[in-house]
């Protein structure tokens, strides 16, 4: 009788010896698969990085590219700047001399004042093309936006008073700012906007504030920008007008990212619209 009994011993030993083991094999498989999973996840998480790292030093690179192109690009036309300028001075002194020999109202006089013009536009094209290639510091004082808009405002309404010039939003705000860098950028952007209205419509300017940041956007009744102009519009000489120089706008991007600020552009359900971004400063 021992025998059988020794026998069923065994059995049952071995028997839970098997689902021992079984379950072992399936713990182990159960922390192979939980291994696995984390190691998916870990090799996605890494090859999504690598992917975002690659995109970052895609546009560093082609930022750094941009830059060689316009710092040898301002050099050039600083020495080409330079170069008309002088010219441009005298000839201003010859028209003038013209001017008293023949008089303002006579057929004569009158196609003097035609050159008069054309020579002070391209002194304009000239003054630009030397702040493109200026490389000034930044000034940074106590500075009120509202304030500095207020005084472009004037000077423009007296030029253009068909112009419509808005300003909203937190005018009480002040920052650190070179208050004639931020003055030449509302400038050149309300004076962008009029000459695509031809002067007559409304541009709204938008003031606000947050904790970090503070900003404002300028939103014109225009026709909007082309969206072949879109990718490369704050690129030094581009224009979708015949009488813009194209350096406006360029001139803006530097001065904001001077002062370690953005812009961007876009068209809105009607017109165009500029949005800036900066530090805030606030004092």
């Amino acid at each position: 009788m021992s025998t059988p009994l020794r026998a069923r011993s065994t059995v049952q030993q071995t028997a839970e010896s098997s689902d021992s083991a079984q379950a072992s094999l399936m713990k182990m498989m159960d922390r192979f698969t939980v291994a696995s999973a984390r190691l998916s996840e870990r090799h996605e998480s890494l090859t999504a990085e690598i992917e975002s790292l690659r995109e970052r030093l895609r546009v560093k690179d082609e930022e750094l590219a941009r830059a060689e192109r316009l710092s040898t690009l301002g050099a050039t036309a600083a020495a080409l700047a330079h170069e008309v300028r002088n010219p441009l001075g005298s000839i201003k002194l010859f028209l003038s001399l013209l001017r008293e020999d023949i008089g303002a109202n006579t057929q004569s006089g009158k196609l003097l004042n035609s050159i008069e013009k054309s020579v002070t536009n391209l002194d304009h094209v000239v003054s630009n093309m030397l702040q493109f290639a200026a490389d000034k510091p930044c000034r940074l004082q106590p500075c009120s936006p509202a304030i500095v808009m207020e005084e472009v405002t004037a000077q423009i309404t007296n030029d253009h008073p068909e112009l419509n010039l808005v300003v909203e939003g937190e005018c009480s705000v002040r920052v650190m700012f070179d208050d004639s860098a931020l003055r030449q950028i509302v400038s050149n952007l309300w004076r962008n906007a009029g000459q695509a209205m031809r002067w007559k419509g409304d541009i709204v300017t938008k003031l606000w504030m947050t904790n970090e940041y503070w900003g404002f956007s300028v939103h014109d009744s225009g026709p909007g920008i082309p969206e072949v102009l879109l990718s490369n519009l704050f690129d030094p000489f581009v224009t979708g007008r015949q009488e813009g120089t194209g350096l406006g706008l360029a001139i803006v991007r530097r001065l904001a990212e001077q002062h370690r600020g953005t812009i961007v552009a876009k068209n809105g359900s009607s017109g165009a619209i500029f949005e800036l971004r900066f530090l805030k400063g606030v004092i």
